[in-house]
């Protein structure tokens, strides 16, 4: 998803210079409703992806000298089949 607007932080804003009724593509509810469906599944996923990651690597012992496809696949054992 790409950011409408960055800003670096050492910048200053002024509000007046952008257009407070501007939406970009958001201006159609039904796809605003698809976008946050979507976005919704993929946090949902990396949420227990990150949830099965912490109990490998704080559960089993020795997680840290494990292969990055040997965590994974730990980690995978642990999800949910979808």
């Amino acid at each position: 998803m790409a950011l409408v607007w960055k800003v670096d932080e050492s910048s200053k804003v002024n509000l007046k210079d952008y257009d407070p009724n501007y939406t970009d593509k958001y201006s159609d509810h039904a796809l605003v409703e698809e976008e946050l469906q979507k976005l919704g599944d993929e946090l949902s996923k990396l949420q227990e992806f990150l949830a099965a990651a912490y109990e490998v690597i704080n559960h089993e012992q020795n997680a840290l000298i494990y292969t990055d496809e040997d965590l994974l696949f730990l980690i995978n054992e642990k999800l949910s089949p979808r």
